[in-house]
């Protein structure tokens, strides 16, 4: 438990290094806790924010209460992980990236780190200011981005610069596939709404 904890302080302190060591073991079941705490402070915050911030005649459509609406946070975040880290592994090995899913999986896992910080401040501050607690959730999803890039770079062994290209080039294919999939449904004939 020590050096679990120790990794996190030193993800903060300086990730590059950390991840580099890292990728020389293959402790997934540690990338798999931070990511499930950060679901859980997901879910936490989707439970308790959502229905404040949604206008009063919208509530009712919520088909889910605290307990639901934590456990659509938990199981999105741990999902998305998976689903993201595949995508983000075939734009890399499109433009020549080297490494295997699982390292990549295992890398970007220590990439959820800040939203532990960021997530319990953000809670706390959006009943002060909700525009701070916006202003802290962005300087947190820009800390993950950029640990995300370090982690490509190092799973795929290419340069950052490639990495960067590999979170746009995953960005946009989300995108197209995201249209794609609107159009053949209005082909189909199958309501969006």
């Amino acid at each position: 438990m020590t050096d679990f904890v120790e990794r996190l302080g030193a993800m903060v302190i300086s990730p590059r290094e950390t991840l580099e060591q890292l990728s020389k073991e293959r402790a997934l079941r540690d990338a798999f806790i931070v990511v499930l705490l950060a679901g859980a402070f997901a879910g936490i915050l989707l439970g308790m924010l959502l229905p404040r911030m949604m206008p009063p005649e919208l509530i009712p459509l919520i088909p889910l209460d605290f307990t639901g609406l934590f456990i659509l946070g938990l199981t999105s975040t741990l999902l998305s992980w998976v689903i993201y880290v595949g995508i983000l592994h075939l734009v890399a090995k499109l433009i020549g990236g080297k490494g295997e899913y699982s390292m990549l999986l295992h890398l970007i896992g220590y990439a959820y780190v800040p939203y532990l910080l960021i997530y319990p401040l953000s809670l706390v501050t959006w009943f002060i200011s909700p525009l701070l607690s916006s202003l802290i959730d962005l300087i947190g999803f820009v800390w993950y981005c950029v640990l995300t890039i370090f982690a490509i770079s190092i799973a795929e062994r290419f340069s950052i610069l490639r990495a960067a290209i590999t979170v746009v080039g995953s960005v946009v294919a989300i995108i197209v596939l995201a249209v794609v999939v609107i159009a053949l449904m209005a082909i189909a004939g199958i309501p969006l709404a």
